[in-house]
């Protein structure tokens, strides 16, 4: 039985979270927020690391507080599709000469 969010994130791995299509937000006591996407991820950590491992890689950029201290907090969030209205969107090409004026 897990008693809270810590346990659980000391054992999850990046790969879980890339392949579950979660992003993570690291928040600093300064109040410094960063979200990185999963191909942002990807290409930071291997797929077996630990999430809290990934965490204690980062030091804030305002402050200097390190990600392996209490003072940086990592959540994951779930990361939606960007909307696209493809009803509306055009079907004619863009022309291959520039027309005269």
């Amino acid at each position: 039985m897990t008693s809270g969010p810590r346990q659980r994130l000391s054992v999850l791995t990046i790969g879980s979270v890339l392949s579950s299509g979660q992003g993570v937000n690291l928040r600093c006591a300064c109040g410094h927020r960063t979200a990185l996407l999963p191909g942002q991820i990807s290409a930071m950590a291997h797929p077996e690391t630990r999430v809290l491992d990934f965490k204690r890689r980062f030091r804030c950029s305002m402050c200097g507080a390190s990600g392996a201290s209490d003072d940086v907090r990592l959540t994951l969030f779930a990361v939606a599709a960007a909307f696209s209205d493809d009803e509306g969107a055009r079907t004619e090409t863009a022309p291959t000469t520039r027309p005269a004026n």
